[in-house]
């Protein structure tokens, strides 16, 4: 058992927190363990951040040799969760990336574009740190000021002229990318990147599509705080890592990136980490080498006897024209099982095209019962849907 100490390193909005991350990484990689927690915010709620303190609790000390970082789950379908990760493992995550993408770590240069103190951000702040140059950062970083296309355009020009022949990476939502697409400058400019990692939510065939044709080279990134952010890309797993999917079509990853286990819970540990494979909770399948995911296995619902896939909705329902976004929530209903409320962005009245659309591809049964219309999706800090808000809505 270990008695060192946790260091709570306090991540403020914008390059300051970034500056200040990179700053606390060689203790980390030294033995000195780390936790980012950010700071309370336009956009960070105190409760938001006492979430975070309950979960990593800083004034206890860890249990478990070789942590490196203490990082935090989204917490998008409830509290977050501290993931333990060793300097091994993030190392390993950085090394990955290189290899797949083919563009060694010393040769390149990242643009900050999502919050550090979530796997996908904090895996550009190593990367940064371990290529030995250091990042743009977008002002809008973590909530400092609102996403602008504009700084995005600023952002990447000014990393342009300071790389000097390094290749230039960056890893956006899909959101991002999708305003960056609808401007003539940012199109542009994204064609500068080497490799633009896309995750964190649902990435959409059209925006992937509209990226493509612009010449813009777009990775489709998965994997989970567990395994130091995106170990999967295209489908394609990083060398060194493997996957496999179970009997009951769950994905199990093992490698050097997996972490080593749950903050202050031992028993959460021993039911995901299993003989070296973490058992994620993502139901999926592998053709030919290529991972495809169909959805969380606690988004497997019952409804009237039959079992239905809320990913698979929102998948159906995103590819409707009109649709700008989607999620859909699952509600425990006495007679039906589940009753299925859709969140949509759109423009226009699209109700009966998807409860048709929905009813042809998947039957008549995975038809959400209410469709709202809504100005946008509530998000959490590091930019996930807040699904806990919106079943709070559809609870109403």
């Amino acid at each position: 058992m270990t008695t060192r100490a946790l260091v709570r390193i306090p991540v403020a909005p914008g390059p300051r927190g970034v500056q200040d991350l990179i700053a606390a990484l060689p203790e980390a990689f030294d033995g000195i363990p780390i936790a980012p927690v950010p700071v309370t915010s336009v956009t960070v709620s105190d409760t938001y951040v006492a979430q975070i303190l309950q979960a990593i609790r800083p004034e206890i000390a860890l249990e478990s040799d070789g942590v490196a970082v203490v990082l935090t789950t989204s917490g998008s379908t409830g509290s977050p969760r501290g993931v333990l990760l060793s300097a091994t493992a993030l190392a390993a995550s950085a090394q990955g990336a290189a290899e797949l993408v083919g563009i060694p770590v010393a040769e390149s240069a990242w643009l900050v574009a999502i919050p550090v103190t979530s796997a996908g951000g904090f895996a550009v702040v190593v990367r940064s740190w371990l290529a030995e140059f250091e990042p743009e950062t977008l002002p809008s970083v973590g909530g400092a000021m609102p996403f602008r296309t504009a700084d995005f355009v600023a952002s990447t020009r000014h990393l342009a002229q300071r790389a000097s022949g390094r290749a230039l990476l960056t890893s956006l939502v899909p959101t991002q990318l999708a305003r960056i697409l609808d401007d003539v400058e940012g199109r542009s400019v994204l064609r500068e990147y080497s490799a633009i990692l896309v995750g964190g939510a649902r990435f959409d065939s059209t925006i992937r599509e509209r990226a493509q044709e612009a010449g813009v080279n777009v990775l489709s990134t998965y994997g989970l705080t567990e395994t130091c952010g995106g170990c999967v890309y295209d489908g394609k797993a990083f060398p060194g890592v493997d996957v496999r999917i179970a009997p009951d079509g769950e994905v199990l990853v093992q490698g050097d990136v997996v972490g080593l286990g749950y903050r202050l819970d031992p028993a959460l540990t021993a039911q995901r980490f299993i003989d070296g494979w973490l058992h994620t909770g993502d139901i999926g399948s592998i053709e030919e080498g290529t991972l495809s995911i169909v959805g969380r296995r606690d988004d497997i619902v019952t409804v009237k006897g039959v079992n239905v896939a809320t990913g698979a909705v929102e998948r159906v329902i995103c590819a409707i024209p009109g649709v700008d976004a989607c999620a859909v929530i699952a509600t425990p209903h006495p007679i039906d099982g589940h009753r299925l409320s859709a969140f949509i962005v759109a423009q226009q009245d699209l109700a009966r095209t998807i409860t048709a659309t929905v009813a042809q591809q998947l039957g008549p049964v995975a038809a959400p019962s209410s469709i709202s219309t809504i100005a946008s999706l509530p998000v959490l800090p590091n930019g996930k849907t807040d699904r806990a808000a919106l079943a709070a809505r559809a609870n109403d």
